[in-house]
């Protein structure tokens, strides 16, 4: 079979030009010397050559990850020749993208999360912190919980909804995980949610519950907001708090509730037994963490 294609005298001529500005082109000279080739090697692989210098303008005064447009996001072309003399394309990270996984590097030390990409990207001294800090609510609670780091006991964070309690304790967990400490970050109506779904999966819930009970540091967000039955406050969160509370470890915790409204909660959830337990949940989160009011209005 002949696959030879016969071109028009126009393609020709424009194949010819397309060549004669390849071999001109600064890049392609450096990569030919680089790997000891000549102008032949320009001619016999122009399509692939024209191809990168478009991959590689796409690239130029480019201003961040969110304004890629080249067909693998923050991935740029790169050329190479095998020990068969072959061109070969594959792709690399950007700068861009290279400085985003090195923001990101501490993801490895979280064992369980709800968190999204970009909140691993929080920061303590962000912006957005520093200026909510000057408010006077938001700057207290700011200072009481970034207080805490050093301390044995966490905090219990409490407030109304929007008002930046969750965000708070991602930045805390960036911070932890930063420091090459184990984190969790959960969310626990999401969390009873999941466990619930795998309710016949042992192996899956006692992996779950190991690393809430041993991470270095474990965040429960937005607790009492989930449907708080007998098995969830006896089977899910009664052993995590007892562990933790046994060996002292750091634990956070947000609520829309304040700590007497939370046992509240409980009582009123759980009939059979319900004044022993939520008092044996309160009395561990008040020895895992101290109460830390956020109040103000909605950050949202």
């Amino acid at each position: 079979m002949n696959l030879n294609i016969k071109l028009s005298e126009e393609q020709m001529l424009e194949r010819q030009r397309n060549i004669a500005r390849l071999k001109e082109n600064e890049l392609i000279q450096l990569f030919l010397n680089q790997n000891h080739l000549d102008a032949s090697f320009v001619e016999e692989n122009s399509g692939a050559l024209l191809q990168w210098l478009k991959s590689v303008s796409a690239c130029r005064n480019c201003k961040g990850l969110k304004y890629c447009v080249q067909k693998i996001r923050g991935k740029v072309s790169k050329l190479k020749i095998d020990d068969s003399g072959f061109l070969n394309e594959y792709y690399a990270s950007c700068q861009y993208e290279q400085n985003r996984d090195k923001h990101l590097a501490h993801q490895s030390k979280f064992r369980f999360s709800h968190m999204s990409l970009n909140d691993y990207l929080i920061d303590l001294n962000d912006a957005s912190f520093l200026s909510a800090a000057k408010e006077k609510e938001y700057g207290l609670a700011y200072t009481q919980s970034v207080s805490s780091i050093p301390l044995n006991q966490g905090v219990y964070l409490y407030g109304n909804p929007g008002t930046g309690k969750s965000y708070l304790m991602k930045g805390i967990c960036n911070y932890y995980a930063k420091s090459n400490k184990s984190v969790s970050f959960v969310q626990v109506p999401l969390l009873i949610q999941e466990l619930k779904q795998f309710m016949t999966d042992n192996e899956y819930r006692q992996r779950v519950m190991n690393h809430l009970r041993y991470s270095d540091v474990l965040v429960l967000d937005d607790i009492g907001a989930e449907s708080i039955t007998q098995w969830t406050r006896d089977e899910i969160l009664l052993p995590v708090l007892d562990e933790r509370m046994n060996k002292g470890m750091k634990t956070y915790f947000t609520s829309n509730y304040s700590m007497e409204e939370l046992e509240q909660q409980y009582r009123l959830a759980n009939k059979p037994n319900n004044t022993i337990a939520s008092l044996r949940i309160l009395e561990r989160i008040r020895t895992l963490s101290k109460p830390v009011e956020l109040s103000g209005k909605s950050r949202r």
